[in-house]
């Protein structure tokens, strides 16, 4: 359900694995950053005092994030195929939103601090705005909108609306 790309889900099952997912992608973020560069890198994640960026922790943030972005894309591109609609827009969007938060630190690092103030903080708020108008879409493509009754092109309704005759059900499961 999690890593795959085919088949369709539910609304139910988006919102769930959405949730449950990024709840745990978010305390073992926390828990290895806190071992791995001390109690000052959380508390600058968390909205604490501001250290500076570095090589690693950056790589650290890309890198972990890795995991929680297969599997957002997956269920986006389960989602939209309960909705009969292809998946290469629903991941597109899923990666690009997701990735270009990293842009600001990306841009700091790679000038090697020398990005305005001013610069930086443009930068932050055009990813994030950027990365809350494909969220806000996605949201409601996804977790809203409710998906074709019946089979589609991608499978039987995860809902069981239209599915499979008794004698065929039989076929299923020998």
């Amino acid at each position: 359900m999690l890593f795959g790309f085919e088949g369709r889900i539910r609304r139910h099952d988006w919102w769930l694995w959405s949730i449950v997912t990024g709840v745990a992608f978010a305390a073992l973020y926390f828990a290895i950053g806190a071992a791995l560069f001390g109690a000052a890198w959380v508390g600058s994640e968390t909205g604490g005092p501001p250290i500076d960026s570095t090589w690693p922790s950056a790589a650290y943030g890309i890198v972990s994030f890795m995991p929680q972005l297969w599997v957002q894309a997956a269920l986006a591109a389960k989602r939209t195929h309960d909705r009969n609609r292809g998946a290469l827009v629903a991941v597109g969007l899923t990666v690009v939103g997701s990735l270009i938060t990293f842009a600001p630190v990306l841009a700091e690092l790679s000038t090697d601090y020398a990005l305005s103030l001013s610069l930086y903080d443009t930068l932050s708020n055009g990813a994030l705005l950027t990365s809350g108008v494909i969220g806000l879409y996605l949201l409601v493509a996804l977790g809203i909108m409710d998906g074709t009754q019946g089979p589609n092109r991608f499978g039987l309704s995860p809902k069981g609306i239209g599915g499979l005759g008794p004698d065929q059900s039989a076929d299923v499961f020998s």
